[in-house]
């Protein structure tokens, strides 16, 4: 820590970066919100009867960990004053990945994450072209180098478990091998494309929640790494006195939410909201990261039931939000009714009321990327494809004469 202090007090401390350290409080208010709930009641279906416990760590595995990482060559001090530069011209070195593999064996076998790894910089990147406001930038936060090589080894041992006793849900698609966007894109509109075929309507909601990964309460993660057979021991240690700072002297503890820009952050909540989809009875659910999709199909002439049953679903899942520290935010959350054109025009804009609420059916919803119509034509996402093309190629243009023409 005392060298992340030194780094502050040598860098730059211009008015406006000073004035967003100061405000590095607007960054944690989130993260250090009160817990008004209790811990949640492991689901009945969940029964899994092996056991996670780390262990060490090869000389091989050390490697494939450094591997993993994308950027290596970065020169700049992170804030254990190490860049990625020098680990990536010292690691193969004996006395360097021999103290290195130490390192990280004691952290699992100790479980402990050393406290100097717990310290999170944090780079505001302005939403708007003027900002004047902490609330007019977006916080990107990233941490040591050595923390993240840390994380890996951990998360490739931890991985590897869930995987083989097959714990997450089947529909969970976000930050996992062979489990990309467009794999879920895939999944929900073939879906779709069947119920139309069999002459069935759609009903498509897209959840909007608030903050995802900054409300994770960490003692409920904990208690679910439990359910699944995980010892919680090492990542009591890693989530505890998590600190952050704003290029400026002041840091601040985080109570709440995981470590974003991190190894374990996107395994953290993926973990915990993996039995979100245990609470919806009816409807199909599809996760990517912190968009989830619920799709109900049934026959036109029942589409009164089908309201019915989304509503309760919606329902089960806003006080599954409510009972894990989440808030499904209801205003930006989207419903669509999609079938052939004759039957969208006959059922017409429909609306459910969730926890005094109301959601509207529109005509288009954008979901994972994608502008998905009424009757799943894609006219609306092509036009926008085709809008943002030929933005590039206008740009392009002036080049014209000073490039040869291919032929």
């Amino acid at each position: 820590m005392v060298c992340c202090q030194q780094i502050l007090k040598e860098g730059s401390t211009s008015n406006y970066e000073y004035g967003l350290g100061r405000n590095n409080s607007f960054y944690c208010e989130i993260s250090n919100a009160a817990i008004t709930v209790s811990i949640p009641v492991k689901p009945s279906s969940i029964n899994v009867t092996t056991r996670f416990n780390f262990r060490p760590i090869s000389n091989h595995e050390l490697f494939i960990a450094w591997k993993s990482f994308k950027s290596k060559q970065g020169t700049g001090l992170d804030q254990l004053c190490f860049a990625p530069q020098m680990l990536n011209l010292t690691i193969s070195y004996p006395n360097v990945n021999e103290y290195l593999k130490y390192l990280i064996n004691r952290s699992f076998a100790q479980s402990m994450f050393p406290s100097q790894f717990k310290l999170s910089a944090i780079t505001p990147v302005p939403k708007v072209s003027a900002p004047t406001a902490p609330s007019q930038f977006r916080p990107v936060e990233s941490q040591a180098a050595l923390a993240k090589l840390t994380e890996r080894c951990a998360y490739n041992q931890l991985i590897k478990y869930i995987n083989d006793n097959n714990i997450f849900y089947k529909n969970q698609f976000g930050f996992r091998k062979s489990h990309s966007c467009e794999n879920a894109m895939l999944a929900l509109t073939d879906h779709m494309q069947q119920e139309i075929d069999k002459g069935n309507v759609c009903m498509l909601v897209a959840l909007d929640l608030s903050k995802a990964f900054d409300v994770i309460v960490r003692e409920f993660f904990l208690k679910k790494l439990e359910w699944y057979g995980i010892n919680p021991e090492w990542f009591r240690s890693y989530l505890s006195d998590r600190c952050q700072y704003v290029k400026g002297p002041m840091i601040i503890n985080t109570n709440r939410g995981c470590p974003q820009e991190s190894v374990n952050g996107p395994f953290i909540f993926s973990i915990y909201v993996n039995d979100l989809p245990l609470v919806v009875q009816h409807c199909l659910t599809l996760i990517f990261a912190d968009d989830t999709q619920l799709c109900l199909s049934g026959p036109m002439s029942r589409i009164d039931e089908l309201k019915d049953k989304l509503t309760d679903d919606l329902l089960n899942v806003f006080n599954w939000m409510t009972s894990n520290g989440m808030t499904l935010n209801v205003d930006k959350t989207q419903l669509i009714v999609i079938g052939n054109a004759h039957t969208v025009s006959q059922i017409g804009q429909i609306s459910i009321e969730v926890n005094g609420s109301i959601i509207r059916s529109g005509d288009s919803l954008k979901s994972l990327g994608l502008t998905i119509d009424s009757k799943l034509r894609w006219d609306d996402h092509l036009t926008k494809l085709c809008k943002r093309y030929h933005a590039t190629a206008r740009s392009l243009y002036p080049l014209k004469s000073v490039v040869d023409p291919v032929y």
